[in-house]
């Protein structure tokens, strides 16, 4: 029961905790539907500049429009903009927008006067930090305020960016710490378990001594047991390095390279933890709950 226990407190732990990516809103309205075009194309060259990833929508697009070798054309065409941006340097940042245009006109009446609106294009930013919107989501954000404002654009800010709360970046990254060390230990207990006890079951049958089974339960603990993060587009799941193999070399590159030596720790923890398991299950005893 105690080991139940245990097994519900880390399946619970590693539920983890998600955050609301903050989001920053902005209109920018311009005196007619020419200078909306024109500053649409401006705006998408500015937060190009500032590292973003632009891609027009291309529904409800004409074929001479999909067809269009000019950029300029393309960006022109479609009133739906999406935008990103991921950098690791000098800080992880991982922004992501929108911009819509609306090109509305003056009405000729004057009742349609009064209710009139100009042409306007409806931007949104966001920026996936936990704790607001991070010191360089922050400075994309100005820089890009500040570019508005220099081209005399009519900006309304409707939702600002928030500022950097650190102390609640820090308190998602805690939880979430735990739930991973959780879901770690439940996949690298259950992986040592099915695997580390075949092994001992083969060894026990051919006769294997104590030194020989301990050195084996420890060697499988280590290259086919240890769980590694193992990314989707929506979701990272821990898997034992026996499954991980199937990925092939450039997965470890990847760990090692992008993931800031993310490949050492599990096999630190794995080491640690085949060592002290050999030690406390593979005996001569044959009632060891690996040995049985």
């Amino acid at each position: 029961m105690r080991w139940l226990a245990l097994m519900a407190v880390l399946l619970l732990s590693g539920c983890g905790e998600g955050y609301v990516a903050p989001t920053a809103e902005l209109r920018v309205e311009f005196e007619s539907e020419s200078e909306l075009n024109s500053g649409s194309v401006a705006i998408q060259d500015e937060l190009r500049r500032l590292g973003f990833e632009v891609r027009p929508s291309t529904i409800n697009w004409l074929p001479d429009a999909q067809n269009a070798p000019s950029p300029d054309t393309r960006s022109r065409a479609s009133d739906n903009i999406t935008f990103w941006r991921h950098t690791s340097v000098p800080v992880d940042s991982d922004m992501h927008g929108d911009m819509n245009s609306f090109p509305t006109s003056n009405g000729s009446t004057a009742e349609g006067a009064k209710s009139a609106q100009f042409p306007y294009v409806h931007i949104t930013l966001s920026d996936f930090w936990p704790g607001g919107f991070s010191p360089e989501g922050l400075r994309i954000y100005n820089e890009f305020m500040g570019f508005l404002q220099e081209n005399d654009y009519r900006v309304t800010v409707i939702t600002p960016a928030p500022p950097t709360n650190y102390e609640e970046k820090a308190r998602v990254e805690r939880v979430n710490l735990v739930a991973a060390v959780g879901w770690w230990m439940v996949v690298w207990s259950i992986s040592m378990a099915v695997l580390g006890g075949l092994a001992m079951w083969l060894l026990r049958a051919n006769k294997a001594g104590q030194t020989v089974r301990r050195i084996a339960f420890i060697s499988v603990g280590v290259f086919l047991v240890t769980p590694f993060p193992v990314s989707s587009a929506f979701v990272t799941v821990f898997l034992p390095n026996a499954l991980v193999l199937m990925f092939g070399p450039t997965f470890y590159a990847d760990l090692w390279i992008e993931a800031d030596n993310m490949i050492v720790y599990p096999l630190m923890a794995s080491t640690c933890l085949s060592i002290v398991a050999a030690v406390l299950f593979v005996r001569e005893r044959r009632t060891s709950p690996v040995d049985r």
